[in-house]
């Protein structure tokens, strides 16, 4: 994209400043040249410090907003506006009126924090984390709207061990009313506490109106284990080794109550393990392993029939069983899981078996033991293959569709195809034969298949998909493969990895010309005459020549384009010119960034069933079944006509992906 960029005139004096120097010749007057010499230098600096001021002209942001209490939601009282750089205050504390507040001056592409804090500490201090946009062509105002701070209210409450009943020390906790992505420095705008010794009590500052979550690290002897849990309840809940207290500026001397964190009893715990097939009959050759530790797995007991392991239980374990595969039948991988609960009532512990994987009961109770004996019926499954889809490509000339698998397979050319979908029309009044009744147009899409010569290579690990036919432009094409089989197992194996969907260039014939493009305000008249009179069924269409919304329509040669910069500059109604200034980058970097659509030249009142689902569009003077890029101007306009004028005229700018470039202006009638 080309951008012109206008330099202010500079003034005869600078510019005699920055260009030129005063000869010296030595005449012998040295006092003369002594003085020159002199002028020469000052004049020297004079150009360098004016050199970098117009090299360096930089521009500014401004910010305005207004400061909110939000206790009351009405304009803050006494509040004062800073902002800071980091640790550097570069604006300090201009007092907001009637809570309003500009502030000038402020760098471009920043991170900056506006804090917000008052003249009699009626409000506590609030930083808002912010960025300041680019400001390359000017300086820029930006009303950042409302800035909502609290006044402050002290907050004490107690924390109380539950088994000892003492009040436990040494937590710290933490809060932050802070908005906006924090930098650096959000540290230095936390809320913190402090310990009163004389109440036993947590002492801190929050704002009154806004919620605030406190947190402290209950890991008090520094083992990675909390120490403390609370019951999770709206009040507050620990997670890992944090204690999380909610809403904690509503608090009032609250006294909250933790409990010790007691380490988990683990016991060994003996699992048996029957697994039968659908007769009844024992599976052999099936492992247990508990999951999360190595090298803990069964043994078969011949004797009892039955795969046993032991395994250290804290009130949870898991085993996962691989999927195995005997005398040609696969069983299914599958996992258990053991889970011990107690009843809040009477105190009896129980053991919850729950099992995936498996054709028996998925989840029982049975009476907690040391050893638990669990009978499975294995799930037949298909066997699986280990074969696996390692890559593909394109030929971006011939089309050919290489993919490469882990292992030798074959592939049966019934389980190969490259097709399209292929968008028809059919009129109502168009044939006697169809199906289609007068007065309605069906859009149907149906799918092309296109010849395929295959082939292999590498010992049969690669394997070629190459069109016999010559493909359509700008069309979207499908490998679609199915079933392969590796020539190890025989197991037919179907994966979407292998499938492959691509779109053809446009013809090389296809040159994009700047007069293809149409201004078309889909009211179905063209130039003052409707374009399609009545429908199929032969009922006169009532639509009347009607000013409607514009769109651009592009050909589909913009995909030879490597940008397209469309920049509107007025339009022109019944004589009366307009302004009209938007820009469009239809193609940029080689993608273009508005959908397709097609053409349907039909009456208004003709019913259209889109069968297809195809983005569709009629009332325009396309012919049907052309598809176009459409764009919407943001106009509302009549058709041009011999006797009313109605235009849009617009810059453009492209380059062809060979790298050629056009630019220029055009004016375009509504049609």
């Amino acid at each position: 994209m080309k951008i012109n960029r206008k330099l202010a005139p500079i003034p005869l004096a600078l510019s005699i400043a920055l260009t030129g120097c005063i000869e010296v010749d030595d005449d012998s007057n040295d006092g003369v040249i002594d003085a020159l010499n002199q002028q020469n230098t000052i004049l020297a600096e004079q150009n360098q410090l004016l050199s970098d001021q117009v090299d360096n002209e930089t521009f500014t942001v401004t910010f305005a907003g207004i400061v909110v209490n939000s206790g009351t939601d009405a304009r803050a009282a006494n509040a004062l506006v800073s902002v800071l750089q980091g640790d550097t205050v570069i604006v300090d504390g201009i007092e907001a009126v009637d809570g309003k507040f500009t502030v000038e001056g402020l760098p471009a592409n920043s991170d900056l924090i506006i804090l917000v804090s008052s003249t009699d500490e009626s409000l506590l201090p609030r930083a808002f984390f912010v960025n300041t946009s680019s400001a390359s062509g000017g300086n820029v105002y930006s009303d950042i709207g409302e800035l909502s701070v609290s006044e402050p209210v002290d907050i004490s409450f107690s924390i109380v061990n539950e088994a000892s009943g003492e009040f436990i020390t040494g937590l710290s906790f933490t809060g932050y009313s802070y908005s906006g992505e924090p930098g650096s420095t959000a540290f230095d705008y936390l809320h913190q506490s402090t310990y009163n010794t004389d109440t036993n009590q947590y002492d801190i500052t929050l704002p009154k109106d806004l919620y605030v979550t406190l947190t402290a690290n209950v890991d008090l002897d520094d083992d990675g284990e909390p120490d403390f849990d609370i019951e999770s309840s709206s009040v507050g809940s620990t997670s890992g080794s944090l204690l999380y207290l909610y809403q904690a500026n509503t608090f009032e001397d609250e006294e909250l109550v933790l409990t010790p964190s007691v380490d988990d009893v683990v016991e060994d715990k003996l699992i048996s393990i029957s697994l039968i097939d659908a007769n009844g009959s024992i599976v052999e050759g099936a492992v247990f392993s508990m999951q999360g530790e190595e090298g803990i797995e069964s043994t078969y007991n011949d004797a009892e029939e039955a795969y046993t392991v032991t395994v250290p239980f804290d009130g949870n374990v898991q085993l996962s069983m691989p999927s195995l595969t005997v005398n040609d039948t696969t069983y299914s991988s599958g996992y258990i899981w053991v889970n011990q609960s107690t009843d809040s009532s009477t105190g009896e512990v129980s053991l919850n078996i729950q099992t995936s994987g498996y054709d028996s009961n998925s989840y029982y109770t049975i009476a907690d033991s040391d050893t638990v004996s669990i009978v499975l019926l294995a799930r037949e499954v298909e066997a699986q293959s280990n074969l696996e889809v390692v890559t593909s490509s394109i030929n971006s000339e011939t089309f050919a569709y290489s993919v490469y698998y882990s292992e030798a397979v074959t592939l049966d050319e019934s389980e190969a195809l490259l097709s399209y979908n292929e968008v028809s029309i059919t009129l109502g009044n168009e044939s006697d034969s169809d199906s289609v009744p007068a007065g309605y147009t069906y859009i149907n899409s149906n799918e092309t298949s296109v010849p395929l010569a295959l082939s292999e290579a590498l010992n049969g690990t690669k394997q070629t998909l190459t069109p016999d036919a010559e493909l359509t432009s700008n069309t979207e094409y499908t490998y679609t493969i199915g079933s392969v089989s590796a020539q190890s197992d025989e197991i037919d194996v179907e994966f979407y990895e292998d499938d492959y969907t691509f779109v053809t260039p446009v013809s090389g014939a296809e040159v994009f010309d700047i007069n293809d493009v149409i201004i078309d305000n889909e009211n179905h008249y063209s130039n003052g005459t409707i374009i399609v009179p009545e429908n199929t069924a032969g009922q006169l269409s009532s639509v009347s020549d009607w000013s409607s919304s514009v769109y651009m329509y592009f050909p589909v040669s913009i995909n030879t384009l490597n940008y397209l910069i469309i920049s509107t500059t007025g339009y022109n109604e019944g004589g009366t010119p307009y302004p009209l200034s938007d820009q469009y980058a239809i193609v940029f970097d080689g993608d273009i960034n508005i959908s397709k659509s097609m053409a349907l030249k039909v009456a208004d009142n003709e019913n259209v069933s889109n069968n297809a689902n195809v983005n569709y569009v009629r009332g325009t003077s396309i012919d049907s079944g052309i598809f176009k890029y459409r764009r919407y101007m943001g106009v509302y306009a009549s058709d041009n006509t011999a006797s009313y004028q109605s235009t849009v005229t617009f810059s453009y700018e492209y380059q062809t992906l060979a790298g050629e470039q056009e630019s220029g202006t055009i004016t375009l009638p509504v049609q």
